[in-house]
């Protein structure tokens, strides 16, 4: 029973086609007061954390310039995805063509699902999620052995991120299953094997000392795959775990 996290990142597929009438608003309507709580209902999906991108992006490559918004389910088995509840939610099976037509056939739905396999919490941390989310998705370099990676992030990024002031904590997961839910038409495509999930207090979040943390050799190009920044709009469920 591995725990882990489903992480759905969410866009509309073509906001400045005249025939898109699915707006930003809506889709948060729908998204944050109907289908979230839909989804947390289930005794295998607890928890869940909404976020938004920050504004303005850091970098306009940045995974959160074009998919503003994230949401991190919390699953005490990971493989609960595979049951006949989690399989019969709206996304996963066919909706009703309404919702179908007015929200899926316009909107694009990046969903992975990851086993955590370790994760560091500074002292005095909060419960709750932090104010702001680095959600970084990275390859090994092909030189790199798994080993030298794991070596590589408890020795350098994880005291790194300890001694800023407002870490709170990372979570360190590995992808178990991606796709791409667009416009109704599901695809896997490859994802960076290694999703960091780090967490921050304060009043911003300290994007260049993390950038240049999260940068090395030992990551494809020696630079960060997937980089996605942003802020934590609201909670769903129970108490979180840090």
């Amino acid at each position: 029973m591995p725990p882990g996290v489903l992480w759905v990142s969410s866009r509309i597929a073509n906001p400045s086609s005249p025939s898109t009438t699915l707006t930003p608003s809506k889709f948060c309507d729908w998204y944050e007061n109907t289908h979230i709580l839909e989804v947390t209902s289930l005794p295998g999906v607890p928890r869940a954390a909404r976020y938004e991108a920050i504004f303005p992006q850091p970098d306009p490559e940045a995974w959160s310039a074009n998919a503003p918004w994230l949401t991190l389910y919390e699953m005490p088995d990971v493989w609960y995805r595979l049951t006949d509840e989690f399989r019969g939610l709206d996304g996963q099976s066919r909706p009703s063509e309404e919702l179908l037509r007015d929200v899926f056939e316009q909107a694009r739905f990046d969903t992975r699902f990851y086993e955590e396999v370790a994760k560091e919490v500074a002292e005095g941390s909060q419960r709750e999620p932090a104010k702001f989310l680095l959600s970084w998705a990275s390859q090994p370099a092909s030189s790199t052995s798994t080993t030298d990676f794991d070596a590589w992030y408890e020795k350098s990024v994880i005291p790194a991120l300890l001694k800023l002031p407002t870490f709170r904590r990372i979570r360190r997961c590995k992808v178990v299953n991606a796709t791409t839910l667009d416009q109704f038409v599901r695809k896997e495509e490859p994802v960076p094997q290694y999703l960091g999930l780090c967490e921050f207090d304060g009043e911003e979040t300290p994007v260049s000392d993390v950038t240049e943390i999260m940068r090395n050799e030992k990551v494809a190009d020696g630079a960060m795959q997937e980089a996605g920044w942003f802020r934590l709009k609201r909670v769903y469920g129970g108490e979180s775990q840090a």
